[in-house]
C-alpha cells in the first residue's frame, strides 16, 4: 500500500467527522447569538422597567412632597417598600436567567469538545484496527513481499530504461501495481 493510498483512505473516512464538525459549528454560533439577542432583550426590560419605577417613585415622592399629607407620605413608603421588594424581585430573576444562559453555554462548550474528542478517538481507533489488519494480513507472507520487491524492480526498470522495452511489456501484458490479496 502506498502512501498516497492510506491518505486518501484516511481523508475519506475524516470526511463524515468534518460534516459533523461544521454542523456542530453553525448550531453553536447560531445558538450563540440568539442566547445573546434574548439576553439583550431581557437586560433592556429589565433596565426599562427600572427607570419607570424610578420615575413613577420621583412623582408620588413630588405629590407627597406639595400636599404633605400624612396618610401619602405612609402610602409612598409602601410604595417604596414594594418597589424595593420589585427590584430585588426582578434583579433575582434576571441573575436567574444569567446562571442559566452561562450554565447552558457551558454545557455546549463541554458538549463539543466531548463530541470532538470522541470523534478523534474513534478515527484513530479505526486507523490503528485497519493498520493492524494489514499488518497481520502482509506480516509473515514472503510471496507477498517477494512480489511487491519484483513489481518495485520492474517499475525501476521501466523507469529508467533507454530503450523503452520494458514499455513493450507493458503494452503486452498490464501487470497490476500492488498484489491482489
Amino acid at each position: 500500500m502506498t502512501e498516497g493510498y492510506i491518505q486518501a483512505l484516511i481523508s475519506e473516512k475524516a470526511k463524515p467527522i468534518v460534516r459533523q464538525l461544521s454542523t456542530l459549528g453553525r448550531t453553536y454560533s447560531s445558538q450563540l447569538a440568539n442566547l445573546q439577542y434574548y439576553s439583550g432583550i431581557v437586560k433592556d426590560d429589565y433596565e426599562t422597567q427600572k427607570e419607570e419605577r424610578k420615575a413613577q417613585a420621583a412623582q408620588d415622592f413630588q405629590i407627597q412632597r406639595d400636599e404633605r399629607n400624612f396618610t401619602q407620605q405612609q402610602e409612598l413608603a409602601t410604595f417604596q417598600n414594594e418597589i424595593s421588594r420589585e427590584n430585588k424581585k426582578l434583579d433575582q430573576v434576571y441573575q436567574d436567567s444569567r446562571d442559566v444562559q452561562n450554565f447552558k453555554q457551558d454545557l455546549q462548550k463541554m458538549g463539543i469538545t466531548d463530541a470532538l474528542q470522541i470523534n478523534r478517538d474513534n478515527m484513530n481507533f479505526d486507523q490503528q484496527k485497519e493498520f493492524a489488519a494489514l499488518q497481520n494480513k502482509y506480516q509473515n507472507s514472503r510471496d507477498v513481499q517477494n512480489y511487491a520487491q519484483d513489481i518495485n524492480k520492474l517499475a525501476f526498470q521501466y523507469n529508467n530504461d533507454p530503450s523503452n522495452v520494458a514499455k513493450n511489456i507493458e503494452n503486452i501484458s498490464k501487470m497490476p501495481v500492488s498484489p491482489v490479496a
